[in-house]
């Protein structure tokens, strides 16, 4: 049997017929069916005809009255004169059979559904209702192409140095001590993106002193479709949030849904109904308009409807042709941790813990360490998740658990256990998100219990339990509580908050009560805060601070402040500051003063990198450092120096230089003395639109585009070939040997080049490819005639020559 297929019907010959009268039962369907079938194949049907054999159908469907576009492969039993389909392609239609029915089905045995055949049109007319109708499925988010990414060849180094200039500047004048920097370095190939990231530091007066400090190394391939990224090299696990992430170097497998947008992971609103007409629905959140569109009669499910806020209501109203309204109230609540149903998320790690680069060392523990990480959405309310690690004797495994309640409250419940050779010990893990009469609470607790060891706790600095010299510990945290509440205040114009956080180790207890009030005020963007927190297990150190903050003008902003640490200690804090953006040539400042201290700083935006210069002034002395922050790109061909380089890029050749290219409609680079400018800030597997405006090109210019659309891969760069060039062109009138201009479309040729020139009105014909002499011919209706002139170009304008004639 044939599945049911798209295509037009005209393409096997079948016509649209009108609407048929639908019978009332299977009995006068058969009925019908027997008195529309003709002997089939009677006439010349050969020594192979079969009568008792089933004759194939390819019928046109329609569905309560609506031309579904769908042909289908119809059984017709000569004998009985009943019709039998395959339950997969009734189920592609969208009409639904009980399954004690089997897998070949016949229409009159499925419940609900009536049918006519009309032989003369090929097509086969049904009625369903109730249960024998599939809900038809509309997600309120529009389905997208997934488009293919990009990716070349190239290297991207991203750093930023930082000099130290004194460190007493009234006493010793600026004098450079040492330098420091932090460097990213990428190579990127279509199969992946190798990065390793570290720092150098040396001594201005030591030169040889310079050492570099490798931080972190790794090969990661993305793989879109499968939402799904491998890393081979150093990486940090990941995993449910009761479990604590460390650093590993070895291979990573995972679940990336940052790699596509069009995937919706969290759970959002839905919507079932079933009308009797054609109808429209519209959905409003918080008395916002988040969907509008049109439903066919019959059942159907509305998915993917988004949340603007955390929790509330949602109205969907129903309305048909005649104006008659359906309107049903429905509570939701935003989740956060809940996958959507059928959802699966995993990672497997494998490696050997690294340990810590701080102290200049490179090396990494012993043993394998083995993670492995599992979530799966039960439904759009319930999902499931586990964790195990193993590291030597270590084993290690919990299972949590998340869902919502009475769509009032997320909450989540884990648990675990470990065993490491005579230790064992367990953990729980609760949290509760909800909000009540507009007061937001978030509740979490971990505790542990007896010896409980995980890779966080067996993977110390040094990889054998120990601390680092000269720093001291505690032990592991054996309870961690935490509970916030937040208060809307002032018809959301304020905001009272209040926390409580409450640690546990083996030798300290700290038990921190905090409390924060922020007040948006009327006039110049400004607000105040206040907050203020106890300690009321550990020290009994208490703190507080005051602020107020506005906008001076447009970009400049100020503040004030008092402020009193937990030792006692009171400061008084004026700032003045303007924050520079990625534009090129913008700039900021910044003036802080207070008590002990006084900082200045400026901030310079270019095309090649960000500059800031820091001067301090304290007890201590004065003193002043030098940052220059940005990336070297080399790929298409050409090396560039540009702003940091975050994701995505593109090299634009454009063969002219001194254009300006924008991205997105925003002017971001302009290209240089090679035609060639560096687009940063693209985002991976995302589309991008690179462009220039034509009015910007010189008037001889000769370009095969004016915008392109790129998605690169992530951390990857593409190359752009826009062909453009500066043109040798002109504008020629010619005239014949009377003095007369040439008929408007004589085709004229320039030697050495196969392409055509019209002429057009007053002799006047536009020539490309031009040189310092030029010989053209014409085919006129008199003959051909040849002429040659001489070219030169002139800057800024175009070519204009007249008077030459053609003989």
């Amino acid at each position: 049997m044939r599945s049911w297929t798209h295509f037009p019907v005209t393409a096997i010959g079948l016509c649209i017929v009108g609407w048929a009268s639908v019978l009332a039962s299977g009995a006068q369907t058969r009925d019908e069916i027997a008195q529309l079938s003709a002997e089939p194949a009677a006439n010349g049907g050969g020594s192979d005809y079969d009568p008792d054999a089933d004759e194939a159908l390819f019928l046109l469907i329609s569905i309560n009255g609506r031309d579904t576009g769908l042909v289908a492969e119809v059984a017709l039993s000569r004998q009985s004169q009943r019709m039998t389909v395959q339950r997969h392609e009734l189920e592609g239609i969208g009409i639904s059979a009980p399954r004690h029915l089997g897998q070949s089905l016949f229409l009159d045995q499925i419940p609900g559904l009536a049918f006519v055949y009309d032989a003369p049109g090929q097509a086969l007319h049904l009625t369903a209702r109730g249960a024998a109708l599939i809900p038809v499925e509309i997600s309120a988010v529009p389905r997208q192409d997934r488009p293919e990414a990009q990716a070349g060849f190239g290297v991207v180094l991203n750093y930023r140095v930082t000099a130290n200039l004194g460190d007493n500047l009234f006493a010793d004048g600026f004098r450079p001590k040492e330098a420091f920097a932090s460097l990213d370095l990428r190579a990127f190939t279509p199969l992946g993106v190798l990065t390793t990231t570290g720092t150098v530091s040396s001594r201005f007066n030591e030169p040889v002193s310079a050492a570099f400090n490798r931080h972190d190394t790794a090969f990661t391939v993305s793989s879109p479709g499968r939402m799904m990224s491998l890393t081979a090299g150093d990486f940090t696990t990941s995993g449910p949030a009761w479990a604590r992430p460390v650093r590993l170097g070895g291979l990573q497998i995972r679940r990336d849904f940052s790699l596509r947008d069009d995937v919706v992971t969290s759970p959002l609103l839905s919507f079932s109904g079933s009308p009797a007409v054609p109808s429209s629905l519209e959905v409003y959140v918080d008395n916002v308009r988040a969907y509008s569109g049109a439903v066919a009669a019959g059942p159907f499910n509305l998915s993917n409807v988004p949340m603007i806020t955390s929790g509330g209501e949602a109205i969907f109203v129903l309305r048909d042709a005649a104006g008659n309204e359906q309107t049903t109230m429905v509570p939701f609540f935003a989740t956060q941790n809940l996958l959507t149903g059928g959802m699966l998320d995993y990672s497997f790690e494998a490696g050997r813990a690294r340990l810590p680069y701080g102290d200049g060392r490179s090396s990494y523990g012993k043993g394998t360490a083995v993670a492995a990480s599992l979530r799966y959405g039960v439904s759009d309310r319930l999902t499931l998740e586990a964790r195990a690690e193993t590291l030597g004797a270590l084993k290690m495994a919990g299972f949590g658990v998340h869902t919502v309640l009475f769509n009032r409250a997320e909450v989540t419940l884990a648990g675990g256990k470990s065993v490491n050779g005579p230790d064992t010990g367990s953990f729980v893990f609760g949290a509760m998100r909800t909000e009540v009469g507009g007061v937001a609470v978030r509740l979490s607790s971990r505790r542990t219990f007896g010896a409980f060891q995980d890779l966080a706790t067996v993977t110390s600095p040094d990889g054998s339990g120990e601390t680092l010299p000269g720093i001291s510990s505690f032990g592991d945290i054996t309870a961690l509580d935490a509970l916030t509440l937040t208060f809307p205040v002032l018809a959301n114009t304020s905001s009272l908050g209040l926390s409580l956080i409450n640690s546990e180790r083996a030798a300290l207890t700290n038990t921190i009560f905090s409390v924060s009030y922020a007040r948006q005020l009327p006039w110049r963007a400004a607000s105040v805060r206040v907050n203020a927190f106890k300690d009321v297990a550990g020290d009994g150190g208490f703190g507080a601070s005051i602020g107020l903050s506005m906008l001076l003008g447009t970009s400049d902003h100020a503040s004030v402040g008092l402020q009193r640490d937990r030792y006692g200690r009171t400061d008084t804090v004026t700032s003045l500051s303007r924050a520079a953006d990625r534009r090129a040539g913008s700039y900021g400042y910044r003036a802080n003063l207070s008590r002990q201290n006084r900082a200045f700083g400026a901030t310079y935006q270019s095309r090649f990198g960000r500059a800031d210069l820091a001067l301090r002034d304290s007890t201590a002395g004065a003193s002043a450092s030098a940052t220059f922050d940005g990336a070297l790109v080399m790929a298409g061909g050409g090396v560039f120096a540009s702003n940091r380089i975050q994701d995505g890029f593109a090299v634009l050749d454009l063969g002219l230089a001194g254009v300006p290219v924008s991205l997105n409609n925003r002017e971001v680079a302009q290209t240089g003395p090679q035609g060639r400018a560096l687009v940063p800030d693209l985002r991976s597997y995302r589309l991008n639109r690179v462009s220039i405006d034509p009015l910007d090109l010189p008037s001889e210019a000769s370009i095969a585009a004016t915008a392109m659309d790129v998605v690169p891969a992530r951390r990857s760069g593409v190359v752009l070939d826009f062909g453009g060039q500066p043109d040798a062109a002109a504008l020629v009138v010619l005239r014949d040997a009377n003095g007369t201009f040439l008929a408007p479309g004589t085709e004229v040729r320039l030697a050495g080049s196969s392409a055509a020139f019209p002429v057009g009105y007053d002799g006047e014909v536009w020539i490309t490819g031009l040189g310092a002499r030029n010989q053209i011919t014409a085919q006129t209706a008199g003959g051909n005639c040849s002429a040659s002139f001489a070219y030169a170009r002139q800057a800024e304008d175009q070519v204009y020559i007249e008077g030459v004639e053609c003989r």
